[in-house]
């Protein structure tokens, strides 16, 4: 199987961008459970924020699930 690549993008306000998500980094456990579940499949969770211009997420999974 080939690799698999989410990405989820918006054009909002963004946020103060952490090296480390954590349960205080917003209102909930959210991303830190999408964090958690990329890693146990063998995934990558990434989170790319610009105050102002917007905030991706990208999970990659090398091979496919």
């Amino acid at each position: 199987m080939g690799n698999g690549c989410l990405c989820i993008a918006d054009d909002g306000k963004g946020s103060v961008h952490q090296t480390e998500v954590t349960q205080d980094a917003g209102s909930g456990w959210g991303l830190t459970i999408m964090r958690k579940r990329a890693e146990l499949v063998g995934g990558r969770f990434r989170l790319d924020t610009v105050p102002g211009k917007g905030t991706s997420i990208t999970v990659e999974i090398e091979g496919g699930v």
